[in-house]
């Protein structure tokens, strides 16, 4: 049993779960438009719900698990990395950036300042500020 269901029903326009395979594999949503669901995973998330904080909690595990191999490849420091970020999702939602932050810890990389940019070039601008000096 979970929220989600009734709320990505209402999202979909339908009362018939089985309408939800069509609607991913056909076309009527495509990445934007499921991407576009996150507001609502994360609103049932935020009322208790166990599925919807188990689907926050992996993707944001996996974003972090995805940031720290990028910290590693490029050789940046573990501790006091500057981080700046950028997306929907983590622009808007400061719980997710949260969990996101967590979940980063956790995979060994600590962040320094944290900067939270509208624009992705901006953020890559700011990155290279800092390292600069």
């Amino acid at each position: 049993s979970t929220a989600l269901l009734p709320a990505l029903l209402k999202e979909l326009g339908s009362a018939d779960p089985r309408e939800f395979i069509p609607a991913v594999y056909r076309g009527k949503w495509d990445k934007a438009a499921i991407a576009a669901l996150a507001p609502v995973v994360l609103a049932a998330a935020a009322t208790g719900d166990a599925v919807a904080a188990g689907i926050v909690e992996g993707e944001a595990r996996e974003l972090a698990r995805t940031a720290a191999g990028a910290v590693r490849a490029g050789g940046l420091p573990l501790e006091g990395v500057p981080v700046a970020l950028t997306g929907g999702l983590v622009v808007e939602s400061a719980a997710y950036r949260e969990r996101f932050l967590s979940e980063l810890r956790a995979c060994g990389v600590t962040p320094g300042p944290v900067g939270v940019v509208d624009d992705p070039v901006l953020g890559a601008v700011v990155l290279a500020r800092k390292r600069l000096g």
